[in-house]
C-alpha cells in the first residue's frame, strides 16, 4: 500500500505539472467535443489519477471532455478482462458495439476488442499484436472524426451500422 501510495502521488505530481499529450490527441479531442460525441476514460490507473488526468484535459480544452471515467479501482477484474470497457459504454448509455476504443497497450487492446468495441491500437512503449485490434495507427496526428467513423463502419459488428 505504501509503494502504491508513493507511486500514485508521483503520477499526480506529474499530471499537475503537465501531461505530455501525444501528437494529434488534443486536436481529436477538440473535434470530438465540437461534434458532441460522448467519451469515456477507461484506465487501470487509480481513480484519483484518472480524475486528475480528466481535470487536466478539461483545463487544456476549456471544458469537461470525459462524460465517464472507469478506473482500475472501479472494476473487479483488470484489463485484459472486458469489464472496464463494458462499464464505460454502459456509463455513456451506449452499446459497446457502437464504440471506438483507443489503446496503447496489449492488455488494454485485448480488453476493448473482447468487449466488442472497434479497437484502434496506437502503440506507445510496447508492440500491440494485430490480433488484439481492428487496426493499428502509428499516431493520432492528422486523424479526424471522419477517420474514426470510417474505421467503425469498416469493422463494426453492431446492429446500428
Amino acid at each position: 500500500d505504501d509503494i502504491v501510495s508513493h507511486l500514485s502521488a508521483r503520477v499526480l505530481d506529474q499530471i499537475e505539472a503537465a501531461v505530455p499529450w501525444r501528437p494529434g490527441v488534443l486536436e481529436l479531442f477538440r473535434e470530438l467535443s465540437e461534434k458532441e460525441i460522448p467519451c469515456a476514460l477507461v484506465t487501470m490507473s487509480l481513480r484519483s489519477n484518472a480524475e486528475a488526468l480528466a481535470s487536466y484535459a478539461a483545463r487544456e480544452l476549456g471544458h469537461e471532455f470525459f462524460q465517464a471515467i472507469v478506473a482500475g479501482d472501479d472494476v473487479s477484474e483488470p484489463k485484459p478482462n472486458p469489464e472496464a470497457y463494458l462499464t464505460g459504454a454502459k456509463l455513456l448509455g451506449l452499446d459497446v458495439h457502437d464504440c471506438v476504443a483507443f489503446e496503447d497497450s496489449s492488455f488494454g487492446a485485448a480488453s476493448a476488442y473482447s468487449a466488442g468495441a472497434v479497437t484502434i491500437g496506437v502503440p506507445l512503449h510496447v508492440e500491440i499484436p494485430q490480433t488484439f485490434v481492428h487496426v493499428l495507427w502509428d499516431s493520432l496526428d492528422g486523424k479526424t472524426v471522419a477517420d474514426l467513423g470510417a474505421t467503425w463502419r469498416e469493422h463494426s459488428t453492431g446492429a446500428t451500422r
